[in-house]
């Protein structure tokens, strides 16, 4: 028999201009280490190459941001640091990953109160635009007014 999880819908977009971060965090199934190392940092192996050869103008531009295939995807261009933290739905044991953006990644035990995970990027200077209230607003209208949301 299968035991039931605890389980409140949450996704939290926080926008700092002025330090240009966005902290993504969700309370969703999480990610525990072995998860970590197999689906962050790995764009070759998750299609997400492919699919962005085949955007062009507009589209291709606004990939930046569209974390479609896993955080490591997200424009590595317009990010400067950024760190990951999950602890997956049914484990005790967070973790957290960490990468500059160029150089490949550091996995190490965390903290988190619940399952779920938690995104923090940092914008450079290419992506400064990006780390903008509105910029962002009109990006996650323009990717997310399609999504059927359940009432309850």
């Amino acid at each position: 028999m299968y035991k039931a999880l605890p389980f409140t819908r949450a996704l939290i977009l926080d926008l700092d201009e002025e330090k240009k971060t966005l902290t993504i965090a969700d309370s969703g199934i999480g990610m525990n280490e072995e998860d970590l190392i197999s689906h962050l940092g790995t764009i070759a192996r998750s299609g997400t190459k492919s699919f962005l050869s085949q955007l062009s103008g507009d589209a291709k531009k606004d990939s930046n941001l569209i974390g479609q295939f896993g955080v490591a995807s997200i424009a590595p261009s317009c990010l400067g640091p950024h760190r990951v933290v999950s602890r997956k739905a049914g484990e005790e044991q967070a973790w957290r990953w960490t990468s500059d953006g160029k150089s490949g990644f550091e996995i190490e035990p965390a903290e988190r109160a619940a399952a779920g995970t938690t995104i923090l990027l940092h914008f450079n200077e290419e992506g400064a635009p990006y780390a903008n209230s509105w910029r962002l607003q009109e990006i996650v209208k323009k990717y997310s007014n399609h999504i059927a949301f359940p009432s309850s």
